[in-house]
């Protein structure tokens, strides 16, 4: 394959063999090229296990901690930003 071609691989079509060119070589995006951006990973939080309790040896089951509120973050939010 020659320099600049670039061969495209697709499940429900050919293959195509198309000519590329590198940013800096093009006016329409170069201006693009040092863009800052914002990664961010979402994980899940982990699940944590029920508190250990022994029934049936007297033990008060209505002194057992209650899981607290879930806490939702938004981080397309951006209320708490300063205007630009």
């Amino acid at each position: 394959m020659e320099r600049n071609q670039m061969l495209v691989l697709g499940s429900a079509a050919a293959p195509i063999l198309v000519t590329t060119q590198s940013y800096e070589q093009d006016r329409a995006v170069r201006h693009l090229a040092d863009l800052p951006f914002a990664r961010v990973t979402v994980c899940p939080q982990p699940s944590t296990p029920p508190p250990f309790t022994v029934s049936g040896l007297g033990g008060d089951d209505s002194q057992q901690k209650q899981p607290g509120p879930t806490i939702i973050v938004d981080a397309d939010d951006h209320s708490g930003l300063a205007p630009e």
